[in-house]
C-alpha cells in the first residue's frame, strides 16, 4: 500500500522491532502484526500485556515470503499496521501546554519525524502542524521519530475558519505565549545565547514559548516572520550557512 492509500484506509505501517515495541506499549489500536516466524513468541509475549480486545493478530512468514510480500529487501524481521488517531483539536494542545513547536511547510518526513522526536525527549510539550507539513504517520516520519507521534499531543492548523493558522496564532498570543521564529541571522534577529542574556538582564524568562520552524529549503516565510514576536538564531561558524531543519530545531528546543 502507498502513503496516501495508508491513509484513505485510516492507516499506518511501523517497521522494525523498537519501533513496532514502541507502537503496541503507546496503546494505540494495531490492526495486524507481520514477522518472521523467528520473532513470533516475542511479539506475542508484548501483546499479553494488552487487554485481550486490543491484541492484534500475528502473521508469520519466512524471510523469502516476508520479502515478496514487502516487494523489497526487509531485513527489519516484523512490520505493524494501526489505525491512526485523529490529531487533537490545537485549542486544546495550547490549553495544556507551555512550549510548542510550531512546524510551517516542513515537507521531509524525516525531518518531522526528527522534530517529534527531540520535541518528545526535550519535554516539549507538543507539536502543530501549519501550512502543509509532511504526513506524521508516514513510514519515514514514525522510523524517525520512533514513535514519539503517538505520545506527543500533536494538531493540524487549517487553511482557513477557526482553526486557521492566523486563528492559531492569535490564540497563542492571547495566551501569553512568546511567538519565536528560528531564522538564519538576519536583522532584527538575536543568536540564541544572546536570547537568554536579553531575557535575563530583563528579570523574566518566558514560561510560554512557541517556537516556529519553517521549509528546509526557504525556511519561515515572511509573513510568518511578521507573525513572530522574536527571531532566533543560531550562532555557526563561516564554513556552512545553514543547518538541517530537524538538527536546527533541537538545538533551540533545547536551549530556549
Amino acid at each position: 500500500m502507498r502513503g496516501k492509500d495508508l491513509r484513505g484506509e485510516g492507516l499506518f505501517i511501523a517497521e522494525g522491532r523498537f519501533l513496532v515495541e514502541r507502537v503496541i506499549a503507546s496503546g494505540v489500536k494495531l490492526h495486524s502484526i507481520l514477522c518472521l516466524t523467528s520473532l513470533e513468541d516475542e511479539f506475542r509475549n508484548h501483546i499479553e500485556q494488552l487487554p485481550e480486545e486490543l491484541r492484534p493478530p500475528i502473521i508469520t512468514f519466512d524471510r523469502a515470503g516476508l520479502e515478496d510480500i514487502c516487494g523489497f529487501n526487509f531485513h527489519r524481521g516484523v512490520l505493524a499496521a494501526g489505525y491512526r488517531p485523529p490529531p487533537l483539536a490545537v485549542e486544546k494542545i495550547i490549553t495544556h501546554a507551555s512550549k510548542l513547536v510550531l512546524c510551517s511547510d516542513v515537507r521531509d518526513p524525516f525531518n518531522l519525524g526528527g522534530l517529534f522526536r527531540s520535541a518528545s525527549a526535550l519535554g516539549w510539550d507538543g507539536v502543530v502542524l501549519m501550512d502543509g507539513c509532511a504526513d506524521p504517520f508516514s513510514r519515514a516520519s514514525l522510523r524517525a521519530s520512533m514513535g514519539s507521534v503517538l505520545n506527543l499531543p500533536w494538531g493540524v492548523a487549517d487553511v482557513e475558519g477557526n482553526n486557521s493558522t492566523s486563528s492559531v496564532l492569535k490564540v497563542l498570543e492571547a495566551d501569553d505565549f512568546i511567538l519565536t521564529g528560528a531564522v538564519l541571522s538576519r536583522p532584527g534577529s538575536i543568536n540564541i545565547n544572546e536570547w537568554h542574556q536579553n531575557h535575563e538582564e530583563g528579570g523574566e524568562m518566558p514560561w510560554k514559548i512557541a517556537l516556529m520552524v519553517g521549509n528546509e529549503g526557504s525556511g519561515l516565510s515572511e509573513d510568518r516572520i511578521a507573525s513572530c514576536r522574536e527571531l532566533v538564531s543560531i550562532p555557526m561558524t563561516n564554513r556552512v550557512d545553514s543547518l538541517n531543519v530537524g538538527v536546527a530545531a533541537g538545538i533551540l528546543m533545547y536551549s530556549l
